[in-house]
């Protein structure tokens, strides 16, 4: 588990998962579960594309895309278990 109790913000899929995502439904409903403060949301919607954008750090890049590598890792091993 992650322990996100100490974080100032947690900002998170919206309740639908963005796009309908089931993993990001998921996320949505994991912090709900266990983060007793306000959080922030994000989701598409069709036709406001780009109403709200976050640009983030170089820093921060790296870190997205050192947790998507580690995502992506977990997925192809839990599938090829699954596939079994």
């Amino acid at each position: 588990n992650i322990d996100i109790c100490d974080f100032d913000c947690v900002v998170t899929h919206n309740e639908f998962g963005e796009y309908g995502h089931p993993h990001h439904v998921y996320v949505n409903n994991f912090v709900k579960s266990c983060y007793n403060r306000p959080f922030v949301t994000f989701g598409y919607r069709k036709g406001e594309e780009g109403a709200v954008k976050l640009r983030l750090t170089e820093k921060q890049l790296a870190q997205k895309m050192s947790a998507m590598e580690c995502y992506f890792k977990t997925l192809a091993s839990a599938t090829q278990i699954i596939s079994r």
